[in-house]
């Protein structure tokens, strides 16, 4: 029962909301981006203005991934009217490794400029997995 009430307490505090499906499907957010990392990855988020933050929540979809992947970095930009770039943060997937046809969520609070008129989302990067337990950048998991 504690382990359950601290779960609770650490997702709140991370801004995760769960579902009765987690992660939850794609038609639950509202922008969607498929074909990233030459068709590996499907974004599929949410963006919220709270405060002096942009929120960016959502999952990424292994498409076509043919091995496991550790994690994947997303990246949030915001443009200004001439498309350059004035903000931008990253975050990493939780919840564990992927396989093909699996998602993992990623949060992503971004403070802006006030200078954007619009926000990309988009993969930066990502890392295998491997039997030994090191990714590709060759660090120990």
């Amino acid at each position: 029962m504690v382990l359950i009430a601290l779960a609770g307490l650490l997702a709140g505090c991370g801004g995760i909301r769960y579902t009765s499906s987690y992660p939850p499907p794609p038609e639950h957010f509202a922008q969607h981006s498929l074909g990233q990392m030459d068709g590996f990855f499907g974004l599929h988020w949410t963006l919220e203005r709270k405060e002096a933050q942009v929120i960016v929540s959502g999952i990424v979809t292994a498409e076509q991934v043919g091995g496991v992947v550790a994690r994947v970095t997303v990246e949030v930009v915001g443009l200004d009217q001439g498309g350059k770039v004035v903000s931008r943060a990253r975050g990493v997937t939780y919840g564990g490794s992927m396989f093909r046809g699996q998602s993992r969520p990623f949060w992503i609070p971004l403070r802006p400029t006030g200078q954007e008129t619009g926000f990309q989302v988009r993969v930066w990067s990502f890392d295998w997995e491997h039997g030994d337990g090191v990714d590709v950048m060759g660090k120990t998991r």
